[in-house]
């Protein structure tokens, strides 16, 4: 059964919220886009395939940034505002990576690729892998995915329905991310969204959301700003999703010799 997106009360568009989120992880995967500025200086989208229960995806991000930002040296790899530069390469005005994103030991790892991550014959999504070498994120493997804004979506706390049929304006209580995650997680949650912004993990946000109501699957989710009181900045990002259900099996290359 779909969620209900034609209902107009609070607490019927909670539920809307809510349960197109579990119709949506129940597909467990989807094809996405994502896009966010950064100070108004930084702007970064990036487009893939992800795995909405580990965190698994690919990844071909487009930056434009500052003439300035400086390269990175040695076998380092820069990442600045969402920029991604490998050693030896200047940052310039634009630049476009390409990554396989792989949850390992409950965090996220970065394979960096020198080409766009392809589909091999057996249905499993790799790539050229660069001499880079393997960047370790310490971050939750699903709230510091690709993704990790629809994760957001298990701590909705308002909902108010929209002009257009299946769009939602919602209220995020953070915290509840934390409360909510096990043992295991728990502390992993809360560092990756206080990396995003000091004190996000006991704060709150706002949003939109959007869910197709033929299908009841979550199209995109929105967040807006920090909410009311909480003196946090939270940067404006908007992630897409679509073809949900797709399988997404990532085969990371081997590293050079």
């Amino acid at each position: 059964m779909h969620p209900d997106t034609t209902t107009t009360g609070p607490a019927d568009a909670v539920r809307a919220v809510v349960d197109a989120h579990a119709h949506t992880l129940a597909a467990g995967t989807a094809r996405y886009t994502w896009r966010t500025p950064v100070d108004g200086r930084v702007e970064t989208s990036a487009h893939g395939h992800t795995d909405l229960t580990t965190g698994a995806a690919t990844m071909t991000s487009a930056t434009t940034a500052p003439p300035s930002s400086p390269p990175p040296t040695g076998d380092g790899v820069l990442v600045l505002d969402g920029l991604i530069a490998l050693p030896g390469q200047e940052a310039p005005g634009e630049v476009e990576a390409h990554a396989l994103l792989v949850p390992q030991a409950g965090t996220l790892s970065m394979v960096l690729l020198s080409g766009p991550p392809t589909l091999d014959a057996g249905g499993r999504w790799t790539g050229p892998r660069s001499s880079a070498p393997a960047l370790a994120m310490e971050v939750d493997p699903l709230l510091g995915s690709v993704a990790g804004t629809f994760h957001w979506l298990a701590a909705v706390t308002s909902a108010e329905s929209g002009e257009t049929p299946g769009r939602y304006r919602v209220g995020f209580d953070l915290s509840r991310l934390v409360e909510d995650a096990g043992r295991e997680r728990r502390e992993g949650v809360r560092l990756t969204l206080d990396q995003l912004q000091p004190g996000l993990s006991a704060g709150s946000a706002s949003g939109t959301v959007e869910i197709d109501p033929a299908s009841g699957f979550v199209t995109s989710v929105g967040v807006t700003g920090a909410g009311p009181g909480d003196g946090i900045r939270i940067d404006p990002v908007l992630l897409e999703l679509r073809e949900h259900g797709a399988p997404v099996r990532i085969e990371v290359p081997p590293a050079h010799g």
